[in-house]
């Protein structure tokens, strides 16, 4: 590290998705409107979208800066913005025994690391973590059984279709959420093109009827206007009544959910903070054009209603937040220039949204960030403080892999 830095300044991947926005990252790094939408920005050591910093006037990548090396685990997290004008597919994380058989498996068929067809792009688990920026929409988890059951028979009711073929598609899904959500989701893909065009011409229809609220935060989100919105996006997917079946979410600015493996999700709109373990293994379940391995989703997916709690920083110093997951791997806060000092020895990865701070280290060396910069803080003496000067939002998210995802600044 330069003498007289308290970290590294990152230069960081920005991934252009077709799902992502053309004002969300833009906007947050001070960039003109591209004519591509800007999905997401990376900051880590993966190798899909590594950070580069730079010592002595050479970029080099951040994993290989010496107090990177010297850290058993290296980065074990990525943390993220994310940045979404349409829905992201429907998908899934392996655990980590799952990712690690795959990962295995594929490299003995010998599939190249970037195939298309593959599963699993690493070996690795990934719990994640996501805090809204912006209003901010996303599904996860099966609904109850008998709430999905409600759904279907409201989303034909009110599509109008008296069609004997409706009828039989209407009971079809009926019996088989009755059996369960893995009979449902194998029912769905397969559906006859005929009967997936029914759902899409049908999905504009139902949304015609009076919103529904549907949210497990306080801001209401109607599911078949999602259902339609899906079917215009995605003419012929099943997956356009996932709204039926899977809770849709509100998220307010700093409300955040978690994730663990297993979950069938998707993000559907908005700005947030991700923050998972190093890995960008997906399983794809709809929504999406992208190779879907139906076997292996269903091998990994957890077919019982799941309601994901919705999770709000707790503050424990002035203007420090802390989002408690189940994560071992990281934890993220959220800062604020409330907050002078910072206490907590793990290495760190800082993320300014808003403001500009300097962030001074116990031997007094210090590192200035504005809005959209971010930086690796390296491992700190137990008990050294960080002081924190300006007026400033900022992400922090800590190695906690050493000591099963508490800091010592969580601890007490």
């Amino acid at each position: 590290m330069l003498k007289g830095q308290a970290g590294y300044k990152l230069e960081n991947t920005i991934k252009r998705y077709p799902w992502g926005s053309l004002e969300y990252l833009q906007k947050l790094l001070g960039a003109e409107s591209a004519d591509e939408p800007w999905a997401e920005l990376w900051m880590g050591v993966h190798p899909a979208g590594p950070s580069m910093i730079r010592s002595g006037g050479t970029a080099l990548p951040l994993s290989e800066a010496d107090e990177v090396r010297a850290e058993k685990n290296g980065v074990p997290f990525l943390l993220k913005f994310l940045a979404a004008a349409r829905p992201l597919s429907i998908q899934v994380h392996p655990n980590r025994e799952q990712a690690r058989a795959g990962w295995e498996r594929e490299n003995a068929a010998g599939l190249a690391p970037d195939a298309p067809e593959r599963n699993y792009r690493d070996s690795n688990h990934k719990p994640e973590i996501l805090c809204a920026l912006s209003p901010f929409i996303a599904m996860a988890g099966f609904r109850k059984q008998t709430v999905t059951a409600a759904f279907l028979r409201e989303f034909f009711r009110r599509c109008g279709k008296s069609s004997g073929e409706a009828e039989k598609l209407r009971n079809k899904l009926l019996s088989a959420v009755e059996e369960g959500y893995a009979v449902l989701l194998r029912t769905l893909f397969d559906l006859s093109p005929d009967e997936k065009a029914l759902i899409t011409s049908a999905s504009s229809l139902a949304a015609a009827g009076s919103p529904v609220t549907d949210s497990i935060s306080s801001e209401s989100v109607d599911p078949f206007g999602l259902c339609a919105r899906f079917a215009e996006a995605y003419p012929g997917d099943s997956a356009v009544l996932s709204p039926l079946y899977l809770n849709v979410i509100s998220l307010k600015p700093r409300e955040a959910i978690y994730l663990p493996a297993g979950i069938l999700h998707a993000y559907v709109e908005g700005f947030g903070v991700e923050c998972m373990a190093n890995s960008d293994n997906v399983l794809r379940g709809g929504l999406s054009g992208k190779h879907i391995d139906q076997n292996e989703l269903f091998a990994i997916t957890r077919f019982e209603p799941f309601e994901p709690p919705l999770i709000f920083g707790g503050e424990g110093p002035p203007g420090v937040y802390r989002y408690r997951t189940g994560a071992e791997e990281f934890t993220l806060y959220r800062i604020t220039s409330r907050a002078s000092l910072f206490e907590a020895e793990e290495p760190a990865i800082f993320a300014v949204t808003g403001g500009r701070v300097e962030v001074k280290n116990g031997a007094g060396a210090s590192l200035d960030l504005r809005q959209g910069e971010s930086a690796y803080l390296p491992r700190r003496a137990a008990g050294e403080k960080l002081r924190l000067e300006g007026n400033f939002t900022l992400f922090a998210a800590l190695d906690t892999a050493g000591n099963g995802g508490t800091s010592r600044e969580n601890s007490r």
